[in-house]
C-alpha cells in the first residue's frame, strides 16, 4: 500500500491478545488506528489484517503512536511490521546474543525467518516448530 493508498478507505480486522477481534470498514489507515487506540484501551491489539489485500501487520502500540504523532513514516511502519503472519513462541527462544525470550513473545514471519516485535531489540531467528500463528 503506497502513501496515497493508506489514505483511501479500506477494511481492517484488528486482533487482540484475548483472541477477540474488531472489524472496521471504510476507514483510512490513520483513522482506523485512532479508533482502536481510543476505543479499545482495555484490550491489547497484536495484529492488523488488511481485509481488502490480505496483508498482515504485527501491531506495536509505541510504533502506532509514533506514526500518529508524525514521528514515524507510513513506509517505515510498513517495512518493520508487515509480514507473512504474526506468531508467538511456545518455548523459550535463545537469540544469537544469548538473550532468552520466554514463551508468548510476538514475532513477524518474513519468508523463512521471524523478527521479534520489539522496539528495543532487533532479533531475527529461523522459523521452526517453536512458534504458532496468532489467529
Amino acid at each position: 500500500m503506497s502513501k496515497s493508498e493508506n489514505q483511501k478507505p479500506t477494511n481492517f480486522k484488528f486482533v487482540f491478545q484475548t483472541g477477540a477481534n474488531r472489524t472496521l470498514r471504510n476507514y483510512n489507515f490513520k483513522k482506523a488506528l485512532e479508533v482502536i487506540l481510543n476505543s479499545e484501551s482495555d484490550r491489547e491489539c497484536i495484529k492488523i489484517v488488511f481485509l481488502d489485500t490480505g496483508n498482515v501487520w504485527a501491531y506495536s502500540k509505541s510504533a502506532v503512536n509514533a506514526f500518529l504523532n508524525g514521528e514515524l513514516l507510513y513506509e517505515e511502519l510498513e517495512e518493520r511490521y508487515q509480514c507473512d503472519n504474526v506468531y508467538r513462541n511456545t518455548e523459550t527462544v535463545i537469540a544469537e546474543n544469548r538473550t532468552s525470550y520466554y514463551p508468548g513473545n510476538l514475532w513477524c514471519k518474513k519468508e523463512d525467518h521471524l523478527v521479534l516485535v520489539d522496539d528495543d531489540d532487533y532479533i531475527i531467528t529461523e522459523y521452526s516448530n517453536l512458534f504458532e500463528v496468532v489467529n
